[in-house]
């Protein structure tokens, strides 16, 4: 196995993992922007039209948990990279590469491109070919179903309409009707009751700006896939 490949394929991977951050973080503050545009539209009474265009909102938010995925498929591979060195893959790192070897032409995400073709030099020719067309079946089902996309079922589309609806307070006629306003004594009571901020925690559990450990990343892995 050439060494100059092992350090580029370090440095692929952290561009991966930020680039998918960004891309998170970016779709999130969109489906934000559109969802205000839905309740928009349903307050104007435009049902309809609303039903139409929240079918987008429902296909970029199961893009946005495969990138979450592929985020942590790339981290786990990172945590775990000393073992494509010696070619000693084990499950779950099998996995990981499988899946991104699988995926990343269905992103077009150069940074995952990039990271599929290091792996294409670095593993064994059987193994490629085998994570390419996902002989074995190692790809998981959620991640197949989050690739190959169909469209939204007709009570999918309600159930997002009537949380967009809940979430900005919009009353829509034989739709949804918000919950009369509680009593200022109860909100005040409420409020003295919550506990206070314990400090900031990221997505693997840790305090802000930690680097996730394995354990961290295997955790949020597992949660990731039985959802």
């Amino acid at each position: 196995m050439p060494i100059p490949l092992m350090p580029r394929l370090k440095a692929q991977l952290k561009l991966a993992i930020n680039r998918l951050k960004l891309l998170q973080d970016k779709n999130t503050a969109l489906a934000k922007l559109s969802r205000r545009e839905m309740a928009q539209l349903m307050e104007k009474g435009k049902i309809s039209s609303a039903r139409i265009r929240v079918e987008n909102i429902i296909n970029e938010d199961i893009y946005v948990e495969l990138l979450e995925a592929l985020e942590l498929y790339c981290e786990v591979t990172l945590a775990r990279i000393a073992m494509i060195e010696r070619t000693e893959l084990d499950q779950r790192l099998s996995e990981a590469v499988t899946v991104i070897i699988y995926a990343a032409p269905h992103t077009d995400i150069k940074e995952l491109l990039g990271l599929r073709e290091l792996f294409v030099s670095l593993l064994p020719k059987e193994f490629v070919i085998d994570a390419i067309e996902n002989t074995s079946g190692k790809v998981p089902e959620k991640i197949m179903k989050r690739i190959h996309t169909e469209a939204p079922s007709a009570e999918l589309v309600d159930l997002y309409l009537l949380e967009i609806a809940k979430a900005y307070m919009v009353r829509v006629s034989g739709f949804y009707e918000p919950p009369a306003s509680p009593e200022p004594e109860i909100i005040k009571q409420s409020t003295a009751n919550e506990k206070p901020d314990s400090g900031s925690v990221d997505k693997a559990g840790g305090p802000a700006g930690a680097p996730p450990k394995a354990d961290d990343l295997m955790a949020r892995f597992a949660a990731l896939k039985r959802t």
